[in-house]
């Protein structure tokens, strides 16, 4: 179980170790989610790429978009696998990331 701050503010990233792997963990109008920071493209950092469609992470490498909230893969250069997800519940101030 990873922990973070609840600080996160809306439509911001932040990038934290969960599960032997890194995450990047949204904030999306108060809900948050957790989703693998590598592109299944070419590994790049998402948390680098930008918000777009109210809940799609642009991938900043070759524009990649994937659903933050399933890890589904939207459009991309080529085929792609889905992102892997975590989820997030909030206790005592602090964002608890699961399976």
């Amino acid at each position: 179980m990873t922990e973070l701050s609840a600080d996160i503010e809306p439509n911001e990233m932040q990038v934290v170790d969960h599960d032997g792997a890194k995450y990047a963990v949204v904030n999306l109008e108060g809900s948050y989610y957790a989703f693998s920071n590598a592109c299944t493209h070419l590994g790049c950092d998402l948390h680098e790429g930008k918000i777009v469609a109210h809940k799609q992470i642009q991938c900043p490498c070759h524009g990649a978009r994937f659903d933050v909230t399933t890890g589904q893969a939207l459009g991309g250069p080529s085929k792609l696998d889905a992102l892997k997800t975590a989820s997030v519940t909030v206790q005592d101030g602090k964002l608890v990331l699961g399976t």
